[in-house]
């Protein structure tokens, strides 16, 4: 598969708006930064990681930092049984308004 370039600021733009359409029902404000991400095998090493936030974030206005987390942390262990065990999931944050 072919690299291309993903537009972050318009999958920001996207998610933004759904929460907002959301989140001012309840009185809450904005979201600052977005978590792009995926369940991976458990052996995925964190170098792997950061290859992958640096080809999303690949020329996207604004800072794109990797991110590590277990699926317990990430969905809830409740939620994290309905996976294939063990798995992480990685990728990025994705924070349009932060300098590179």
């Amino acid at each position: 598969m072919g690299q291309h370039q993903i537009p972050l600021n318009e999958v920001e733009t996207a998610v933004q708006s759904a929460v907002q359409n959301v989140l001012s029902k309840h009185n809450i404000g904005d979201i600052n930064k977005l978590w792009i991400g995926f369940v991976a095998p458990e052996n995925v090493a964190t170098s792997v990681a950061n290859e992958v936030a640096a080809a999303l974030g690949k020329g996207a206005a604004g800072k794109v930092t990797v991110s590590v987390a277990t699926a317990e942390a990430a969905a809830g262990q409740e939620a994290a049984h309905a996976l294939p065990h063990p798995v992480k999931i990685i990728g990025l944050i994705y924070d349009p308004h932060a300098p590179k």
